[in-house]
């Protein structure tokens, strides 16, 4: 994005001509980047007004990746917020869109994200056996990348714990 000024001005054109259209998948695309250009701004509430106008006009559109995408950036902008109830509606319906999609990658991301908030909301039993199963997703995918985010999650778990040798381990 760069200039988020000039990349806002240049969001905005777009949004009116896809308005113009009618594309409600073109609207919500661009109101994604606009959202972007606004939080850079520190423009917070012109921000969240289009995050919730590009999940609205996502579902419009009834493209299940935009509306899972959509879902997926104010579920992490409510965690901010401490909002987890939000948050975990948010999940099991990104996660339902995955699932009906067939997107094994999808559904693992969203593990991941569930385990982040089961953290958040003490619940350390849980997050570890989501965290362990985004790791053998991860495993059997071979990406070693996303394996150490995974473990890093663990270590801090056990740290979190008082489990300084488990933390090691996972380290």
């Amino acid at each position: 994005i760069g200039d988020f000024k000039a990349s806002k001005n240049l969001f905005e054109q777009s949004l009116n001509e896809f308005q113009c259209l009618g594309d409600a998948w073109g609207e919500s695309f661009v109101l994604s980047g606009l959202r972007i250009a606004e939080a850079s701004l520190g423009d917070m509430e012109r921000f969240s007004d289009y995050e919730r106008s590009a999940l609205a006009r996502a579902r419009l559109s009834g493209d299940r990746i935009r509306i899972a995408e959509a879902l997926s950036s104010i579920a992490f902008f409510l965690r901010f917020h401490a909002e987890w109830d939000q948050v975990e509606i948010y999940l099991q319906e990104i996660n339902q869109l995955y699932v009906e999609m067939g997107s094994s990658e999808g559904v693992d991301g969203t593990r991941f994200s569930r385990a982040m908030l089961l953290v958040a909301r003490g619940k350390l039993e849980e997050a570890k056996a989501e965290t362990k199963s985004f790791i053998d997703y991860r495993r059997r995918t071979g990406d070693r990348n996303m394996q150490s985010v995974g473990l890093l999650l663990l270590g801090q778990i056990a740290e979190i714990e008082n489990d300084l040798e488990g933390a090691v381990e996972y380290l």
